[in-house]
């Protein structure tokens, strides 16, 4: 009935593939609609819902053909992003520069996002999101400092998270104020506390004169060779 009413409002014919769900759509400042393309261009605080998702940005122009919705920031004359990027679903939650999600595929490429794991948070320059919701990321850097710059960190080029179970990373350094430290992980594995609903745990470090900074209490599990890493 709602692909029966829209057609009949806005002359948009529905495809068979579409998806199941209408998106809804909220924008602030303007809609466009292509009737050629089968396009929605939403400007200025705009949000689209499908199910139990929402993305919140700029920007978003969603493919009613493809199903794949592209939201990106809102910058002003001087280059400042003066727009809300966020991507909600579920108890998932993280903030992002651009978002491609597939609604028929439920998968998304997104860039310079920060999620958040329990107490801890994951910057990466860029990720994968899978349908089971497991993630793939590039160029990361995990902290428990909350600012968009944060003061120290564990980097990793790359990453791979399995929600509620573990964070397999490639090599990994230390950092302060961005500058690396001695201490360097070549693989590992970083088990999620399952206390709660996500988060990192991670080994604690000690200093000594003998012998350095070195990991203490908790275990690191340190693999040969992993490939984790796969955007194809």
């Amino acid at each position: 009935m709602q692909d029966m009413d829209m057609e009949e409002r806005l002359g948009i014919k529905i495809s068979d593939d579409a998806v199941d769900d209408i998106v809804i759509t909220i924008s602030k400042d303007s809609m466009r609609i292509d009737v050629v393309e089968n396009k929605f261009y939403l400007h200025g605080d705009a949000r689209a819902n499908y199910k139990d998702m929402e993305v919140q940005a700029g920007t978003i122009i969603f493919d009613q053909a493809s199903g794949i919705v592209s939201a990106a920031s809102e910058k002003d004359t001087a280059g400042k992003v003066v727009s809300v990027q966020n991507f909600k679903q579920g108890t998932e939650q993280f903030s992002f520069d651009e978002l491609n999600y597939n609604f028929k595929s439920k998968r998304a490429i997104v860039r310079n996002a920060k999620s958040q794991y329990g107490e801890g948070f994951v910057h990466s320059e860029q990720v994968k999101r899978n349908p089971d919701e497991s993630i793939y990321g590039y160029r990361n850097v995990y902290t428990t400092c909350d600012l968009d710059t944060p003061h120290f960190g564990i980097r990793a080029n790359r990453i791979k998270v399995i929600p509620g179970r573990i964070i397999a990373s490639g090599p990994a350094n230390l950092e302060f104020e961005s500058i690396p430290t001695p201490l360097y992980l070549p693989f590992g594995l970083f088990p999620i506390n399952q206390k709660q609903s996500s988060g990192f745990i991670l080994p604690s470090y000690t200093h000594g004169a003998a012998q350095g900074i070195r990991p203490a209490g908790r275990r690191v599990l340190f693999l040969p060779s992993m490939n984790i890493w796969a955007l194809q």
